[in-house]
């Protein structure tokens, strides 16, 4: 039985077919058990960075799901996930319960791929290898692990459930629920969906009302829910966004790195120093470029004949490339949406293929081009396999265990920036004073309170954490050293700061700290108080 006999034609009662899928379902299980094995491998050596572990701290911080949407307000991503890492932290609020949720999305990942998709075996092997798949989006504790997976539901259930609008409608609205791009990709999945239906159903109004409307109001409900929820407050801080959108609506170099991260970098999204530096692309590669412009032509080619498919890609990437242009740059989880909706457009190729060949259970149907993308990033994943396990992406938990077997764990802690140094906080379940804000807190907050902060007031701002601690000594952490400058300052407000140890070598350059112990001295009768003013 071929691949899409397997996959993408809904079982039969037959006996005699249940029977050769569950034989053909063996076999593709125990290709992508090993896969899966090493994903737990690298998922355990993995050390989460803040972007993961400030998540579930703000969630099972959360008493309430009204809190939890309080605080998630300024967050600049739909609610969907938080709500998820909520409901799994209402049985225990442990950091290791993160990897836990990582661990069942990313193996459902790897199972829907393996037992249902509609991809010959030679496929599957490269998607399981594929930068993506293996890294960026599972081993990484972020919701685009639950946006890969519900995307593979989605075509799932539109290969083979086709003619239900309203449950692939569901589909679509949920992935416009986990992330900003996860919305940018629904419209390109819509637009497709929309225009098969189109096809089915054109020539009857009435049944073009009566079966695909309904689906559009879904679809649209779901999409306002996500919008809603994206509407930063009055209060959101405005020092990471860049200058906001538009803001380089006019340089032609920031539309160029756009259009290369998105025809380009998707394929394969590592920097020209890898394996000793790996994570997101941050220049032009030259001749790698243009091997790469090749990858393009080769994925474009798969789908010459299929011009609703081909729509699909050049419509999202269009799409892709003005918001990085106009509204944000993006990063490798964001640009990789390129390489999901590839994978898409190739699942659905796949699934309406009318006859596949013999060899089909190993090697795809004509055409073959889709070899050539999905090598080139599952070279990728592989690199990265390796390259993780010669530095962590995060030195935040080793920082975090230093000071645990050093008994430090118990002094309060001050930490800058606070978008780094609060993950050193979260892994040991500690509150944090951030002199940005001025304030205390179990996780990080983008309000505007951190605005408008300089390197300058650094010495008094650490002053004036003595008062909150009400203790003469506190743990500073940093993602660089304390200058001579600095210290001197310190000095000046009677405070010893004493180096005790640093953690470099992170893949992630901001998850490198420095720790010292600051004492107030012996001489000073009193805490320094917080009097809202620096001095």
């Amino acid at each position: 039985m071929g691949a899409r006999s397997l996959n993408s034609v809904r079982l039969s009662r037959n006996p005699c077919a249940l029977a050769s899928w569950f034989v053909n379902a063996r076999v593709d299980l125990l290709l992508v058990f090993p896969f899966i094995l090493f994903f737990f491998v690298q998922l355990a050596h993995h050390q989460m960075w803040r972007d993961e572990t400030n998540a579930w701290t703000l969630a099972a911080g959360s008493r309430t799901l009204g809190d939890l949407i309080y605080f998630a307000r300024n967050e600049a991503h739909p609610f969907l996930w938080y709500v998820l890492l909520w409901i799994v932290s209402r049985a225990t609020a442990s950091l290791i319960a993160l990897k836990f949720v990582a661990a069942i999305v990313g193996t459902s990942n790897y199972l829907v791929l393996g037992l249902f998709s509609p991809f010959s075996r030679l496929e599957k092997l490269l998607l399981y290898c594929s930068y993506y798949i293996s890294f960026e989006y599972e081993v990484l504790a972020r919701m685009y692990g639950v946006m890969l997976l519900l995307v593979l539901l989605y075509l799932r259930s539109r290969t083979s459930r086709p003619l239900n609008v309203p449950l692939n409608a569901v589909w679509l609205g949920l992935i416009a629920n986990t992330d900003t791009f996860g919305i940018l990709l629904t419209f390109a999945l819509s637009l497709e969906y929309m225009l098969f239906l189109w096809s089915v159903y054109s020539r009857s109004k009435t049944q073009w009302f009566e079966k695909v409307v309904p689906g559009v109001i879904i679809y649209v409900l779901f999409l306002v829910v996500s919008f809603a929820s994206l509407v930063p407050t009055r209060h959101v801080s405005t020092e990471m966004s860049k200058g906001g959108p538009l803001a380089h609506a006019r340089e032609l170099t920031h539309l160029s790195a756009a259009v290369r991260t998105v025809t380009l970098d998707s394929w394969y999204p590592l920097d020209p120093g890898a394996p000793m530096h790996y994570w997101n692309v941050t220049h032009p590669r030259h001749v790698t470029d243009v091997f790469l412009a090749l990858v393009l032509l080769a994925a474009g080619l798969q789908f010459r004949h299929e011009k609703r498919l081909l729509f699909m890609l050049v419509s999202y990437g269009l799409i892709l490339m003005a918001f990085m242009h106009l509204v944000f740059q993006g990063y490798s989880r964001h640009y990789g949406t390129m390489f999901v909706t590839f994978l898409g457009a190739l699942w659905i190729q796949r699934s309406q293929a009318a006859k596949p060949s013999i060899s089909a259970a190993f090697l795809p149907g004509p055409p073959r081009f889709a070899l050539i993308p999905l090598g080139v990033c599952a070279w990728a994943g592989i690199v990265v396999a390796y390259a993780s396990w010669t530095h962590p992406f995060s030195q935040a938990g080793a920082a975090a265990q230093w000071l645990r077997t050093n008994h430090y764990d118990g002094l309060p802690l001050a930490g800058m920036p606070d978008y780094a140094a609060v993950n050193v906080a979260e892994h040991l379940g500690r509150p944090m004073y951030f002199p940005e804000c001025n304030c205390t807190d179990r996780f990080m907050q983008f309000w505007d309170r951190r605005d408008h902060f300089s390197d300058a007031q650094l010495p008094s701002r650490l002053a004036f954490a003595f008062g909150e601690a009400h203790q003469p000594d506190l743990i500073y952490v940093g993602i660089r050293a304390l200058t001579e400058d600095e210290r001197r300052a310190l000095a000046n407000h009677s405070i010893e700061a004493t180096p005790l140890a640093q953690f470099t070598g992170a893949e992630e350059w901001e998850e490198n700290f420095f720790l010292y112990e600051l004492k107030l001295a012996k001489s000073s009768s009193q805490y320094p108080h917080n009097s809202g003013e620096d001095s």
